[in-house]
């Protein structure tokens, strides 16, 4: 390390590489995410959390980020660099939605990460642009709810315009307002249970005995919900085929299906796999199962 040179935090590294995998090369950030914390296996427990935390708060409110970061730059952030706008995004989600990290730490890092990758002159820009929103985030003027609701809603909830517009005609402003609300809350992890080999009830104890609290929802079937925050990935129990993660939308998907042993069943979207996992367990690995994907790369992950 150089004379001088303040340390970077191990999850601010892991979750900025996490950001431009995915804004850069389309990847899925769950599995990104997953792989980047497999390859740091001694990595603590509070930096694992908030690299999860870092990637996902950053890609959720990115147009809110954005406009924040706007109102503070000369600059708009389709004219940052790229590499410089994720570090100004990550540090602005530190600054205006965490509020266990002290807006030093939030700049300070952001001005190390910017420094380490593109030299002192950026670090400055960087250091300039986030020191100005943490004095002026109390006093920031959003889009007024008054002269444009769509605007203001999709800014605050960080939704495109023509989704805003479309969920006011279907269910009024509230009713989208409540909607934009409940999809921006972390949410649950999903398992679905490999009932070929364990029930979801038996799969539930096993990780209870190891610390994971995991229940059965009445609205999927085959599936055990839970809300902790380590790596389940890497739990023995996912690495012997006994669950693997899936939200549990796809899940419901696949029942809807009505998919049974001897079909034949086409998966015309089918990167990374999870649809495809849970349709052949239905069918109880028995007839015939393709899968299929409009980006042939992706199909690797299958």
């Amino acid at each position: 390390m150089a004379r001088g040179r303040k340390a970077i935090s191990p999850a601010r590294r892991i979750a900025l590489e996490v950001l431009r995998r995915v804004e850069a090369e389309g990847a899925y950030v769950n599995i990104c995410l997953n792989h980047s914390l497999e390859r740091h296996p001694n990595l603590a427990a509070r930096d694992r959390a908030l690299a999860t935390e870092l990637v996902y708060g950053t890609l959720r409110w990115r147009r809110r980020l954005d406009w924040a970061l706007a109102a503070h730059c000369r600059r708009p952030p389709d004219k940052i660099e790229p590499k410089l706008l994720r570090i100004l995004r990550m540090g602005a989600y530190q600054l205006l939605m965490l509020d266990g990290i002290s807006d030093w730490a939030a700049v300070d890092q952001a001005v190390e990460l910017a420094s380490v990758m593109r030299g002192r002159r950026a670090g400055g820009f960087v250091n300039g642009v986030l020191r100005a929103l943490a004095r002026g985030k109390a006093a920031l003027e959003w889009p007024s709810e008054n002269e444009d609701p769509v605007r203001h809603l999709g800014v605050m909830y960080s939704f495109p315009d023509w989704l805003v517009e479309l969920w006011m005609e279907r269910f009024g402003r509230d009713g989208a307002e409540q909607l934009m609300k409940a999809l921006n809350q972390p949410a649950s992890t999903w398992l679905r249970v490999n009932t070929l080999r364990i029930t979801t009830d038996a799969l539930a104890e096993l990780l209870l005995a190891s610390g994971v609290d995991a229940r059965s929802s009445g609205n999927v079937p085959q599936s055990l919900e839970c809300h902790a925050s380590g790596n389940l990935a890497a739990h023995a129990a996912h690495q012997s085929g006994l669950f693997h993660i899936q939200d549990g939308a796809a899940q419901l998907v696949c029942h809807l299906l009505d998919a049974r042993p001897g079909m034949r069943v086409l998966d015309a979207c089918a990167a990374p796999g999870g649809k495809t996992a849970t349709v052949a367990e239905l069918m109880e690995n028995r007839g015939e199962l393709l899968a299929a994907d409009i980006n042939p790369a992706r199909l690797s992950l299958v």
